[in-house]
């Protein structure tokens, strides 16, 4: 889960394995602003307040990680590259690459606002 930059009243949410739904909600009413359907685990969120997007990090069968447009979370890429779920994201100072940790033992550098290549 993670807490909106940009929003201060809203949060998000991953599923799980049975689940497979991000949802990006308003903590001042408890209800859902989205819920975009992933088809996969989703076991790392954070926010890319550069571009307004939100970046999540799937587990099986997925093991990969989608960048979701805000505010209608429709996905806008994703970046391929590991083998096993993706634990942990972390956004650079600059706000221009992701990093993504994986359970396979691998960790990835991605450039938030370019094409999909490590």
């Amino acid at each position: 889960m993670d807490w909106c930059p940009w929003q201060s009243a809203v949060l998000a949410v991953g599923g799980g394995m049975e689940d497979g739904h991000l949802r990006v909600l308003d903590i001042n009413t408890g209800q859902s602003i989205q819920t975009p359907s992933t088809d996969s685990q989703i076991c790392s969120l954070i926010w890319l307040p550069k571009t307004r997007e939100i970046a999540s990090g799937q587990g099986s069968p997925k093991n990969d990680v989608t960048v979701w447009a805000c505010p209608g979370l429709t996905r806008s890429r994703g970046f391929l590259g590991h083998r096993g779920r993706v634990l942990h994201l972390a956004l650079s100072p600059d706000q221009t690459r992701v990093v993504s940790a994986s359970a396979d033992g691998t960790a990835c550098v991605w450039s938030c606002c370019h094409s999909a290549t490590p």
